[in-house]
């Protein structure tokens, strides 16, 4: 399938501090107070790509592509709207209870702010999945071991903000292993 959108955003909410913290013991211009409020519109165009292929019985492969090109009315690039995504991943089912899942997922870079500009680089992660079911038809249960960033490789997804007083923290992302359950009562 192929999808084209195009979208106008009016009045993004921004956040603005009101009041900031003393210094010393905080550091300068520290926020300890915020108020919302509308700001600019933006608009997105874009296009995105699907694909579905069997492999072989019980095996697919799935696949999808998005360009995006995000800007405010100024006509810059909004923050953290990276212009390229693609993921690929293998589905198959490897005997009458068992189901397996891996998959690649690139993100393309994208920026935080004007001056100084800061962002995030590109990264590919791997994610995998095997699962039991069990159950009947009518009530199907699975338990399954889900991995989500197999290697490891300790991408960020929010840039790094030394800027002082910045509220900003981010913290490289993990492999994470973790047990899922999920039926139908």
């Amino acid at each position: 399938s192929v999808s084209l959108f195009y979208q106008r955003i009016q009045d993004q909410i921004i956040s603005l501090p009101t009041q900031f913290g003393p210094s010393p013991p905080l550091p300068p211009n520290t926020p300890i107070s915020t108020v919302y409020q509308n700001g600019s519109g933006a608009s997105a165009v874009g296009v995105e790509l699907e694909s579905e292929l069997t492999i072989a019985k019980g095996v697919r492969l799935k696949a999808n592509y998005a360009w995006q090109d995000v800007e405010d009315d100024l006509g810059t690039r909004v923050s953290l709207s990276p212009q390229h995504k693609l993921n690929i991943g293998v589905q198959a089912r490897l005997s009458d209870h068992v189901d397996a899942y891996l998959g690649a997922h690139f993100m393309g870079s994208s920026l935080l702010g004007r001056v100084p500009q800061k962002g995030v680089d590109a990264y590919t992660r791997f994610d995998g999945r095997i699962a039991y079911r069990f159950g009947s038809i009518a009530r199907p249960w699975s338990i399954g071991v889900v991995a989500t960033n197999l290697f490891d490789d300790r991408h960020l997804e929010f840039p790094i903000d030394n800027t002082p007083g910045s509220l900003l923290q981010t913290t490289p992302q993990r492999r994470t292993i973790y047990l899922m359950l999920t039926g139908k009562l």
